[in-house]
């Protein structure tokens, strides 16, 4: 975790267990694509608070359809990224870190760790896993670290966390991963190392599950970016997100580059006004598929950008004060997105792109990368 993002807000005991009061109550009516017949869903995330003077890392969930709720916390012992859902199991989730040996079954429901899941001394976890579309394994991204962070996607039985076999990312330091195709092909976005040449470069890597063989691997279209995170539509159309290779915190650009489906990758270079403002990294995407648009989140330019996937075409921006996760609603109606050194959401119509009046959200949880929309039993 940044240093310059450790800004929790402060929580005590009593309100660990019972829920934070004070949150702004959220509109459940205003702008947004089609009927409210289906939920917005929960929305689900990692972050901090603080604790008697002390940051515990926690990871948080919130019932976006219900005006009064409260964050509903679980306490970690690392910092959480990505999330993984259990198709099986609509309150048993799989959180990661990213860059550590940490990772965690989680009870939704208890709000309680079942178990940790744990990997060989010389690999670390990269933040992100995807449990298999029956749900019988859970595929996680690691890096080998003294193979000069050689990728490898490793399987584990969904039950148990026991590991059944690993083979390669296809890349140095994989990251994001998601499957499609019913689960046949894995796409992993791996971020590179810090040689040039090879596998070390950054790559978007297009896996057969069944027979762990390489089908394709699509090079990024930037030089001085890597690969981070990903979002396809059902067709198989990319967005990819990245920051700056080899920068400070908070140096370089970021870059968003698309994918067509059969398709190049390329990189958006315009408007010049708008890309040069995302400074360090373009951090996290959604895609709207009904209208093709893409939301994606700069936090060090302050900045939530809108394109059109196909065109590569800017639709709007959105000035946020360090916007972080983003995702869509359960309805499709609207975006998600985490902001603000205080963890805040607001809500954005995917029809118009705009804040959805009186969706603004303050003092939570979601500090933390991403934020997943989930249907909760």
């Amino acid at each position: 975790m940044r240093d310059d993002e450790r800004r929790p807000a402060n929580l005590n005991r009593r309100e660990l267990v019972l829920g934070v009061s004070g949150c702004a109550a959220l509109s459940l009516t205003g702008s947004g694509r089609g009927l409210r017949n289906t939920p917005l869903g929960t929305v689900l995330g990692a972050g901090l608070v603080e604790m008697g003077g002390a940051e515990r890392n926690v990871f948080s969930t919130l019932d976006l359809d219900d005006a009064s709720a409260h964050p509903r916390i679980t306490v970690l012992d690392f910092y959480g990224h990505g999330v993984a859902l259990d198709p099986l199991d609509a309150k048993r989730i799989a959180v990661f870190e990213k860059k550590g040996d940490g990772a965690c079954l989680i009870d939704l429901g208890t709000r309680e760790v079942i178990a940790p899941i744990e990997t060989h001394p010389d690999r670390e976890f990269y933040g992100h896993g995807a449990f298999s579309s029956e749900g019988d394994v859970l595929f996680t991204t690691e890096s080998i670290v003294s193979k000069r962070y050689k990728g490898v996607i490793v399987v584990r039985d969904a039950r148990t966390m026991q590991e059944l076999g690993e083979f390669p990312s296809y890349g140095a330091s994989p990251h994001d991963i998601v499957l499609r195709d019913g689960g046949k092909t894995l796409v992993v976005t791996n971020g590179g190392g810090r040689r040039a040449g090879g596998d070390q470069e950054p790559c978007v890597s297009y896996v057969d599950v069944p027979s762990q063989k390489l089908i394709e691997r699509v090079e990024v279209a930037h030089p001085d970016v890597g690969s981070g995170h990903l979002a396809l539509t059902s067709r198989g159309d990319l967005a990819l997100v990245a920051a700056a290779r080899g920068a400070k915190i908070g140096d370089g650009l970021g870059a968003v580059s698309f994918r067509p489906f059969g398709g190049a990758l390329r990189s958006m270079a315009e408007p010049a006004s708008v890309t040069g403002r995302m400074r360090g990294e373009a951090l996290s995407v959604a895609i709207h598929e009904p209208s093709g648009t893409v939301g994606v989140t700069s936090p060090f330019g302050g900045l939530v950008t809108f394109w059109n996937l196909e065109r590569g075409e800017l639709l709007h921006v959105q000035d946020l004060a360090f916007p972080r996760g983003i995702a869509l609603s359960l309805d499709g109606s609207r975006f998600v997105v985490s902001y603000g050194r205080a963890c805040n959401l607001i809500e954005i119509a995917t029809d118009t792109l705009r804040p959805i009046s009186g969706s603004r959200r303050t003092g939570l949880y979601f500090f933390g990368s991403h934020l997943v929309t989930h249907a909760l039993a």
